[in-house]
């Protein structure tokens, strides 16, 4: 074998060996909304449209935004990281824990959480 054969199967196999390293990051989601309505032919919808709170929590980034449309959501919320929480109007804005546990709890690793417009009944 040449020496510029060599070289190459060299720099063929290093460049296995050394790979890289890239930071690869899904896209910072900083505002999701949330609507009953939302549904599957919603534009955006399971990105930053969901018909459900916690999928609206589980998607957005630390520090983000939850915009909350009127309507009544039958459901448990964890909140898990630092957010802001923003109902279209506390009187018809309600997360409704229908009496089955805690409806909104707040761990440890949020260190800050700003909620407002949105009522929580039956915790």
């Amino acid at each position: 074998m040449n020496k510029s054969a060599c070289a190459v199967a060299l720099l063929l196999i290093a460049s296995f060996i050394i790979v890289p390293e890239y930071n690869i990051r899904a896209e910072e989601v900083t505002v999701v909304y949330v609507d009953d309505d939302f549904n599957a032919s919603t534009a955006g919808w399971q990105m930053d449209h969901f018909d459900s709170v916690q999928d609206a929590m589980d998607a957005v980034s630390a520090g983000g935004t939850v915009v909350v449309y009127a309507g009544v959501y039958y459901e448990n919320v964890v909140i898990n990281k630092t957010v802001t929480l923003v109902g279209e109007d506390r009187d018809t804005t309600i997360i409704d824990g229908g009496g089955s546990g805690d409806t909104v709890t707040v761990t440890e690793y949020a260190d800050h959480l700003d909620m407002s417009g949105v009522t929580v009944r039956n915790c």
